[in-house]
């Protein structure tokens, strides 16, 4: 995916809960990135009450 999609358009990130069982989807959150946050090469997210700490590292395709 280009940087430019990726500035322009959110992101979606879908968190599970695997078990055994059941696969239970826990939360879903969009963002769209900054250039900053692209540039930085991370993104540290929380999505309370489920998740407390979610870290996105980005790197460019060789």
């Amino acid at each position: 995916m280009s940087a430019e999609l990726l500035l322009t358009h959110p992101i979606e990130i879908k968190v599970f809960d695997i078990d055994t069982l059941f696969d239970d989807e826990v939360t879903t959150f969009s963002h769209t990135l900054s250039r900053e946050e692209l540039k930085a090469g991370t993104l540290s997210l929380s999505m309370p009450p489920a998740v407390t700490s979610l870290t996105l590292t980005f790197a460019r395709a060789r």
